[in-house]
């Protein structure tokens, strides 16, 4: 089953813009959610909160679009030879890190080679090797022809190579920069992540010149603290209070598939495990068992009783229209 993302705002698509031109001369927002962010590296885990971090301040190669997609970010163009293994990107020009210093092939490069050795090195896991052909001119080679290697460096973020190696990994994850367009400001832990604008971004300077996280553990309490103006959005709205989100004046939840996917995973590859109790085999290995066990399971109760409608059940690992 996947779970659809719920994010509260304080107004419509539409509207929204009139509040956030309406919050005050700064144009501030805060945003609350439920923990807070373990890296403000995002080459140091790939989880929910880092991993918007890394949307707010840094860019990839691709960036992907409001249908999953990969589409041009910090790379305008690219093409595959005819080996299908050798891809030449054409990198956007006149791009700068938050510190005024030019983001060039070689960030690429070190980037990559970083997040071979990290959490993300899934992603990097079909390049067998990066070159720099010119300053604005990268080429990747990979082991095999890669269906998904677009999709894979839209999961990673340009990092500053001569920042991040001057201060190294522990010091770059307190103060960390990128091209996005945020720039980081304070990370009090377990309280608050303040950004400001980058106004010299090269997709434009955000209008929303203020932006703060705030982690929120009780989702009864993230709920509270909207419906009081303490925080202006929230993520993974609690079943139980969209409707009641849904009914307050001025505000909507925007509801939408998530690429997000959870989902039951059976050990049905050893023929002993851990959690095999009293039995000569484990029965997840018979194809039956397995079987029995998603025959058992009603998606559409869990969906409409247990969701409350704010979900639907699917059968393949993709978001569908993908």
């Amino acid at each position: 089953m996947k779970k659809r993302l719920a994010a509260v705002f304080l107004a419509l698509t539409l509207s929204l813009l009139a509040v956030a031109g309406a919050v005050g001369a700064e144009k501030s927002i805060v945003i609350a959610f439920g923990s807070d962010a373990l890296f403000m590296d995002p080459s140091q885990q790939d989880e929910t909160i880092t991993n918007t971090m890394g949307r707010y301040m840094y860019d990839g190669l691709l960036n992907n679009n409001a249908l999953g997609l990969p589409e041009p970010a910090l790379a305008t163009s690219w093409t595959i030879g005819d080996d299908n293994l050798t891809w030449t990107f054409n990198l956007r020009k006149g791009v700068k890190f938050h510190d005024g210093t030019d983001f060039t092939a070689e960030d690429v490069v070190y980037t990559i080679d970083v997040n071979r050795t990290t959490l993300n090195k899934n992603f990097t896991s079909s390049i067998k090797e990066v070159q720099v052909v010119d300053p604005h001119t990268v080429k990747i080679i990979t082991n095999e022809p890669s269906a998904i290697l677009l999709e894979s460096l839209a999961s990673l973020r340009i990092l500053p190579k001569a920042y991040r190696t001057k201060l190294g990994d522990a010091d770059f994850n307190l103060a960390p920069m990128g091209t996005g367009p945020y720039v980081f400001e304070k990370w009090v832990k377990e309280d608050h992540i303040a950004m400001k604008a980058n106004d010299s971004y090269w997709g434009g300077a955000p209008a929303i010149k203020k932006v703060t996280i705030r982690p929120i553990s009780n989702a009864a309490t993230r709920t509270a603290a909207l419906l009081t103006g303490e925080v202006d959005i929230i993520e993974d709205v609690p079943v139980r209070d969209v409707d009641k989100v849904k009914a307050t004046e001025g505000m909507e939840v925007v509801d939408r598939a998530s690429e997000r996917l959870i989902y039951l995973h059976v050990d049905a590859n050893r023929p002993q495990g851990p959690g095999i109790i009293g039995l000569d085999k484990n029965p997840l290995t018979d194809p039956r068992v397995r079987k029995a066990l998603t025959l058992a399971i009603n998606r559409d109760s869990i969906v409409k009783m247990i969701m409350n409608g704010n979900a639907y059940a699917t059968n393949q690992m993709v978001l569908e229209g993908r």
